[in-house]
């Protein structure tokens, strides 16, 4: 494991570009890592998800949706995608004892909306994702990875911040 580890910085200026980035996130995910997002109620943290499902080929981006009532959805692609919400949660016990390490194991990828309030719970394979709204349509998103695996995907994925660039 690089201590060190790696970050990134990608925009979007729009929703929909930034269902694309969750798409290049998506497809360059690999089993047993965590994508822990960060960001206040609206940054799109459940749009980036759509755009993972999709990456990791799911169908239709209409299929997602938040749990935050449910705390898990599931969802069957390349990867089993588990979207979990841990805005509801009072502590992180709450979640453990939902079964959260069959969830990171190595044939599932785990995306965690509201991370900061379980990051207790994060494994060591976790793409930390802090989601900054900097206008009504644009996001800056810092993303960082310490662990070799989550390192890897981290820097696999392809994206220009914008088409022309």
């Amino acid at each position: 494991m690089n201590e060190s580890g790696i970050a990134r910085v990608f925009v979007t200026d729009s929703p929909e570009r930034t269902l694309e980035l969750g798409r290049a996130i998506g497809s360059a995910l690999t089993g047993g890592v965590c994508v822990a997002l960060i960001g206040r109620l609206g940054a799109g943290k459940t749009w980036l998800t759509k755009g993972i499902a999709l990456g990791n080929g799911l169908e239709e981006a209409s299929d997602v949706t938040s749990p935050t009532f449910t705390l898990i959805n599931e969802y069957k692609g390349s990867l089993h995608l588990y979207h979990i919400d841990a805005y509801r949660l009072d502590n992180p016990a709450q979640l453990a004892s939902l079964g959260l390490d069959e969830m990171f194991d190595h044939g599932n990828a785990v995306v965690l909306e509201w991370a900061d309030r379980v990051e207790s719970l994060w494994p060591d394979d976790t793409i930390r994702i802090e989601i900054e709204p900097t206008s009504e349509n644009k996001r800056r998103f810092f993303c960082c990875a310490t662990n070799s695996i989550a390192q890897a995907v981290l820097g696999a994925i392809e994206w220009l911040d914008s088409p022309s660039d």
